[in-house]
């Protein structure tokens, strides 16, 4: 599943796992970094952590078309040393990648469809997150 592989690269730090996840038009929505394209998005996330951990609490799925809520909770150590913990809610607005014409998959005209993250809004409450992140991206 899709969530599942998104959360091991963000618990590993994996930018070229995670990078794979994603469309090359994607955007990330996140409280602490506004709105940004997913590749510098993670690039910069992953230069000011050191350590996470993920719990996953629940995965839902909507009846609307492809969205998927992730439910976790994240303990994030940043770089300089600090820790942080909160509920986050991951929404995934997923779109399919269509197969490359020509291509043979077990002997069908092509593979199946492989589906990306489109867009992803990150939510929780920065109220804890924000000092610590400051510090670290502002050198305190």
């Amino acid at each position: 599943m899709i969530v599942e592989r998104y959360l091991d690269c963000l618990r590993n730090a994996d930018a070229d796992g995670i990078d794979a996840l994603f469309s090359r038009t994607a955007h990330v929505d996140s409280p602490l970094y506004g709105r940004r394209e997913a590749r510098p998005f993670y690039a910069d996330l992953f230069s000011v952590t050191n350590d996470s951990t993920i719990d996953l609490i629940d995965v839902l799925y909507s009846k609307k078309g492809p969205q998927i809520a992730a439910h976790f909770r994240y303990a994030w150590t940043m770089s300089n040393g600090e820790l942080v913990t909160f509920d986050c809610v991951d929404l995934f607005r997923l779109e399919e990648e269509a197969a490359p014409q020509g291509r043979r998959w077990f002997g069908l005209a092509s593979r199946p469809p492989t589906w990306r993250i489109a867009e992803l809004k990150i939510i929780y409450d920065t109220h804890e997150a924000r000092p610590n992140f400051d510090r670290v991206i502002g050198g305190d």
